[in-house]
């Protein structure tokens, strides 16, 4: 036999503890097929409400012109990401597209090739006259 670490392979073998079921059937931390904990919900539920509330409390900004307003800190962080999204931040890019068209779905066969290209500007054309026809 082959000595492991001051003892003998039969007796490294005798000493790990035997599998069974860390949770009895109605322990609240076990995992229920993919269903989430009551805390793991709760400290979403109060994330949420957090966020709301932050999003929604109103700031003071001035503009780069120099013309102060008044707007919530959610508008806010979506007027920087959309200026980054038209100053050419690909990051910011896909982030604008993705929340306003969607995300690309992916096709399962290679068989079609369309090439379609959108860019910033188009969108922002677009957008307006959206806003113009009154919608």
């Amino acid at each position: 036999m082959s000595k492991i670490s001051g003892g003998t392979a039969t007796a490294a073998k005798a000493r790990k503890k035997p599998r069974g079921k860390p949770f009895t059937k109605n322990d609240s931390r076990s995992w229920r097929h993919g269903c989430k904990s009551k805390a793991q919900l709760n400290f979403e539920l109060e994330a949420g409400k957090l966020f709301a509330k932050v999003g929604a409390e109103t700031i003071e900004v001035t503009n780069r012109a120099g013309r102060k307003f008044k707007t919530t800190n959610l508008e806010a962080v979506v007027r920087v990401v959309f200026s980054q999204a038209l100053g050419g931040d690909i990051a910011a890019e896909k982030e604008v597209l993705d929340r306003t068209l969607g995300k690309a779905t992916q096709p399962i066969s290679g068989g079609l090739d369309l090439n379609v290209s959108l860019s910033m500007e188009t969108l922002l054309k677009s957008y307006k006259e959206y806003k113009r026809a009154g919608a």
